[in-house]
């Protein structure tokens, strides 16, 4: 990307990054941090909780910051840091992240699926709908990973209501 800027399809506003955040941080980890968490901390957990929160205030806080002083997507950032070869190097990095962190997110999934629910049916298969769906979400630009964490964050919020008028 140039200096130009990032196109509009692609940005984020603020108040979006609520649901994005809210989206990444309640997916397959909320299914066994809690044993996770007891067993490496015992009771002193909540500690953990309210630091890893208070870091990633710190770190979205410091996203804004660097896009606010350099224009621009983060390839050009890491280029304009870094210098050409070892900014191409830092983004390939992070490609390489997010796809083994997609892919480990993605095999989670499915081996959820296959323990609770559909364990006569092969993997491919789910892996096959998960990528197309993943591509329908990615080629319809940032606006459709909005309203699908919207959505998410809005059912997310109405089942914890309903859990407490239930009880």
């Amino acid at each position: 990307m140039n200096q130009a800027g990032v196109n509009e399809k692609y940005k984020v506003s603020p108040f979006y990054v609520l649901f994005l955040v809210h989206a990444m941080q309640t997916g397959l980890g909320v299914l066994n941090f809690q044993r996770d968490l007891a067993k490496a901390t015992g009771t002193d957990g909540w500690i953990s909780i309210l630091l890893a929160g208070l870091i990633v205030h710190i770190l979205i806080w410091l996203i804004y910051k660097i896009f606010s002083i350099v224009p621009g997507d983060l390839i050009y950032v890491n280029n304009h840091a870094w210098g050409k070869w070892i900014g191409n190097f830092f983004s390939l990095l992070f490609i390489l992240y997010f796809f083994a962190l997609g892919m480990t997110i993605i095999i989670g999934y499915i081996n959820v699926i296959h323990v609770w629910m559909f364990d006569e049916v092969p993997s491919w298969a789910f892996a096959l709908v998960f990528l197309i769906l993943i591509y329908y979400i990615n080629t319809g630009g940032v606006q459709n990973h909005y309203r699908y964490c919207l959505f998410n964050c809005n059912r997310f919020i109405l089942a914890f209501i309903c859990t407490f008028l239930w009880f």
